[in-house]
């Protein structure tokens, strides 16, 4: 199947869409170097996602946290750590950081001035498992 990806207008709605987690299974946060992937629906029921939680092997505090839609696209991914290294156009990143879908380079650019939306649209409901 080939990969649908979405412009830049649609993630940007897809990011702030209200998401829930219907399951039944309590998750807890992954052990070190391993990682839990979330099923997570829209608000309507429409469009799934998914959250992936990762805890680093090698990194002391190295966390990513990301959602996806279609099963593969990244639409936001937050990246916890100290491992610095170079982004796309030869920008040095020192840090903890946030990646944002951006259409033709996907999720690889650090967007440092986007503020998450109400934790990336991710909406518990009271009447919901946790997650």
């Amino acid at each position: 199947m080939q990969d649908v990806f979405p412009s830049e207008t649609e993630a940007k709605k897809l990011i702030k869409t209200p998401k829930m987690y219907t399951g039944f299974e309590n998750h807890h946060f992954p052990p070190n170097g391993e990682e839990i992937n979330i099923p997570l629906v829209s608000e309507f029921g429409n469009t799934d996602f998914i959250l992936d939680i990762e805890s680093k092997r090698l990194t002391l505090h190295g966390y990513k946290y990301q959602q996806r839609v279609y099963k593969n696209i990244i639409l936001v991914r937050v990246d916890l750590g100290p491992k610095p290294h170079w982004n796309l156009g030869r920008v040095f990143v020192p840090g903890p950081h946030i990646h944002v879908y951006k259409e033709g380079y996907h999720d690889k650019i650090v967007n440092a001035d986007f503020k998450i939306p109400k934790c990336a649209g991710l909406k518990i409901h009271k009447n919901q498992t946790s997650v």
